[in-house]
């Protein structure tokens, strides 16, 4: 994700110079290489600011504190993903391209391209207090209903069964996609890694089970 795409979120202050601008974004791109090396819990606001090549009263004026800039780089994460799927729907019913298989590869490279973000969420949804936590609810129910949105539209089109209950194939989708997440800990434990579970190959396999369940007409599955 780009510097651009991922926007500088909600900074607060007055309209900022390009400068400024330049401060807060490598803010947001310092602490998202820190979360790949780290536990959120274990890094420390000045090792974000050092990373940035700045200082941590920076953190202060534009996020508030270190779990406020966290917050924003997994919300501007979250308003990436769901461009795409927009993107994705827009094109539903018009390109070939917009399979199940597809889809899933999007989801796939989406959140397990940012697993280290969604670990940190997992891991504050215990905490009823957590800044990350209340800002991320409200974007998570939005991404589970553009997925049953998206869902919807596949059974409309022939793609899914008519008798599809759209939720429960999104949550069974969603479960797919999260749970290497959850598991990344262990996953050493089954042989295996978040590289090779957003391979080609788990994607087949994952468009392949939600297809044989969800009964896709075999002259239209992809």
């Amino acid at each position: 994700m780009s510097q651009d795409e991922r926007g500088v979120g909600s900074v607060r202050g007055r309209p900022r110079s390009d400068k400024h601008r330049d401060v807060a974004l490598g803010l947001l791109s310092a602490a998202e290489h820190a979360l790949a090396i780290k536990g959120h819990t274990e890094i420390t606001s000045r090792e974000i600011a050092d990373l940035a090549g700045t200082n941590q009263a920076m953190i202060r004026y534009y996020y508030d504190c270190k779990d406020g800039l966290l917050s924003t780089v997994v919300e501007n994460a979250l308003r990436a993903k769901s461009r795409r799927c927009d993107e994705f729907e827009r094109k539903l019913g018009k390109d070939d391209g917009c399979s199940m298989r597809n889809f899933v590869a999007l989801l796939m490279e989406e959140f397990l391209g940012s697993a280290a973000l969604y670990r940190v969420v997992s891991a504050e949804l215990a905490n009823d207090g957590s800044i990350i936590k209340s800002r991320y609810s409200g974007h998570a129910r939005k991404t589970f209903a553009q997925v049953v949105r998206i869902l919807d539209r596949f059974r409309e089109l022939g793609i899914l069964g008519a008798d599809t209950d759209s939720w429960h194939a999104a949550f069974t989708l969603v479960c797919f996609i999260h749970s290497p997440i959850a598991l990344s800990p262990i996953l050493d434990e089954f042989q295996t890694s978040l590289k090779e579970l957003s391979s080609d190959p788990w994607i087949d396999h994952v468009s392949g089970l939600m297809l044989a369940r969800y009964g896709a007409k075999p002259d239209i599955q992809q």
